[in-house]
């Protein structure tokens, strides 16, 4: 079930979902690093598990594949958090979409619309 995120502060509102991504380093996209689930995903950006500490402001993309759409794109940002959750295991991740292109951004906002309308036919 999709959630909004209770007292949002954000200009975007977040959509808890839990999706299957994987997410790379855009310098090296053969590279992947193992599956990881979000927790939230919004307009401006997207929080995730990882299994890696990732520092503050490292590049990185995130390619979903999901069941609501029929294509896949990767969304690229900057790690803007990154905090441990079990030691040396998995990090939770928080990453803000930067310099989007159009076929990505309108991906992203797909997605989000989607997720916006399976929830508001679900209240009713």
């Amino acid at each position: 079930m999709t959630q909004p995120v209770k007292n949002e502060r954000r200009k975007s509102v977040r959509i808890g979902k839990n999706l299957i991504v994987s997410y790379f380093l855009p310098a090296e996209p053969s590279r992947k690093f193992s599956l990881s689930q979000i927790k939230n995903i919004s307009r401006g950006g997207v929080c995730f598990v990882t299994t890696e500490n990732f520092e503050l402001m490292t590049n990185l993309a995130v390619e979903f594949v999901t069941p609501y759409l029929s294509e896949t794109s990767a969304l690229a940002g900057t790690v803007v958090g990154c905090t441990e959750k079990i030691s040396g295991l998995l990090y939770e991740t928080r990453m803000k979409f930067e310099n989007l292109a159009p076929v990505a951004s309108a991906f992203l906002d797909d997605m989000i619309n989607y997720f916006m309308f399976e929830e508001n036919n679900e209240d009713n």
